[in-house]
């Protein structure tokens, strides 16, 4: 088993299947994908409590925007 590990060039699971969806999704999702990255970057390091409400709020207007595409 270790071997297998080894094979993923140290990258963790949740690395590997971050790697998988991102490289299955389409250019427009994609897109949305990195926006959210931001987001939960400025959430993390937001200084304000307002801050961090808005920058969920765009996160989770994102999230709906590419569920809604799917369908």
């Amino acid at each position: 088993m270790a071997q297998g590990i080894e094979e993923t060039d140290g990258l963790t699971a949740q690395e590997l299947l971050q790697q998988a969806t991102i490289n299955s999704l389409p250019e427009e999702e994609l897109a949305i994908f990195d926006q959210l990255i931001q987001l939960i970057q400025q959430v993390k390091y937001a200084g304000s409590e307002v801050d961090r409400r808005e920058a969920l709020t765009l996160a989770k207007t994102l999230l709906s925007f590419s569920s809604a595409k799917k369908y």
